[in-house]
């Protein structure tokens, strides 16, 4: 099982590789974005995960706190933004945020 993850990780390394205009055809203009910032307030502290968030967001994915903890790592911490349109800092839905491509 591990050589056939192994291989699969591989294989998608070779195809971002190779086709990075396929894979940018994906990946979500900033400017498309619902949000100006994301972060965790954990104990206190805030930590802005913007950039890695941006960088793994695609069309149609959910957004969920879930998926913000995979992707940076942060598992106890109360999931923020601040919204593009009106500046307001918000809650992340528990359900999550879809970014349609229209």
């Amino acid at each position: 099982m591990k050589i056939f993850i192994q291989l699969l990780k591989t294989l998608h390394w070779f195809s971002e590789f190779f086709c990075p205009t396929q894979r940018q055809a994906y990946k979500v203009s900033v400017h498309k974005l619902p949000w100006f910032w994301v972060g965790c307030e954990i104990d206190s502290k805030t930590i802005d995960i913007t950039e890695k968030i941006n960088s793994s967001v695609i069309y149609s994915r959910v957004v969920t706190p879930e998926f913000l903890s995979e992707i940076s790592g942060y598992k106890a911490c109360k999931w923020k933004y601040i919204d593009a349109i009106t500046l307001e800092q918000k809650d992340f839905p528990l359900s999550g945020i879809v970014i349609n491509n229209s």
